[in-house]
């Protein structure tokens, strides 16, 4: 199936979504408009299964604001700057309060309209030093890390997956979204689903928060956020959060048919 491209572009952001499928594999390509992107293939076990997690994250883009543009206007789509605005008094340095600070300052009343929940927080944040934004995406990586265990995944997709069962797939996706809600409800929150797993929710999604420091140091830089992180956020990467359990039996999900990237432990 042809690449299918949308675009999101307002006062925060200036971004496309490519996706794509290719027999069982499902294809995404995003990032800035401009750049080339960062790029995800996942088996799905069959075409139609990829074609119809297609559907999904298609109608998931479009409900958050992006506009699907033919192969032409996404070729020739000209960069548009982000405005430069001013924004509430950052915090002296990026430390584990200031993280918190940050996200506190996301502005709910535009819920459905992300970007704009999230701009607060990415104006505060471009005010920092460009070290403090890079350090602000490594408190993120290790927080996610933190929830990217087989417990955690068995209280989100409880009644509905089952983490020890390799036959069963688990969307890498799905997974980092569902860890990124517990930072945007707060240190509490976060930390009560650090100590118990069950407290994770179910069905609830938060990816935006991810690019929140990206923005700020676009907005403050005009160039690319480029950080090496200690851990990686991604879905699965915290090997020992995933070690095998007792009940745990191998299936597709965990063998060579699927992607290093989306390959659960098993």
């Amino acid at each position: 199936m042809g690449k299918r491209t949308f675009h999101l572009v307002d006062e925060t952001s200036n971004k496309f979504w490519q996706v794509w499928t290719a027999g069982n594999e499902l294809h995404t390509r995003y990032g800035r408009i401009g750049t080339d992107g960062k790029t995800t293939a996942k088996a799905l076990g069959t075409s139609e299964l990829a074609q119809a997690a297609m559907g999904k994250l298609i109608s998931e883009k479009v409900g958050k604001g992006y506009v699907e543009v033919d192969e032409v206007e996404a070729r020739t789509a000209p960069k548009k700057p982000i405005a430069r605005v001013a924004a509430a008094p950052p915090p002296a340095k990026m430390d584990e309060e200031a993280f918190w600070d940050i996200l506190s300052r996301l502005n709910w009343k535009k819920q459905g309209d992300d970007d704009k929940v999230l701009a607060p927080a990415v104006k505060v944040l471009s005010q920092m030093s460009k070290s403090d934004i890079e350090q602000f995406e490594i408190l993120m990586a290790e927080k996610l890390f933190a929830l990217d265990t087989r417990e955690h995944a068995r209280a989100v997709y409880k009644g509905e997956v089952d983490p020890d069962d390799g036959d069963q797939y688990i969307s890498a996706d799905d997974s980092l979204y569902t860890r990124c809600v517990m930072l945007v409800n707060g240190r509490e929150a976060y930390e009560n689903a650090v100590k118990d797993p069950t407290t994770m929710p179910q069905a609830c999604e938060f990816e935006s928060i991810l690019y929140l420091g990206a923005k700020a140091y676009e907005l403050k830089t005009g160039e690319e956020l480029d950080v090496r992180t200690p851990v990686s956020y991604e879905s699965f990467s915290n090997e020992e959060g995933w070690r095998p359990t007792a009940h745990t039996k191998s299936g597709w999900t965990n063998s060579e048919r699927v992607p290093p990237g989306n390959r659960r432990p098993g």
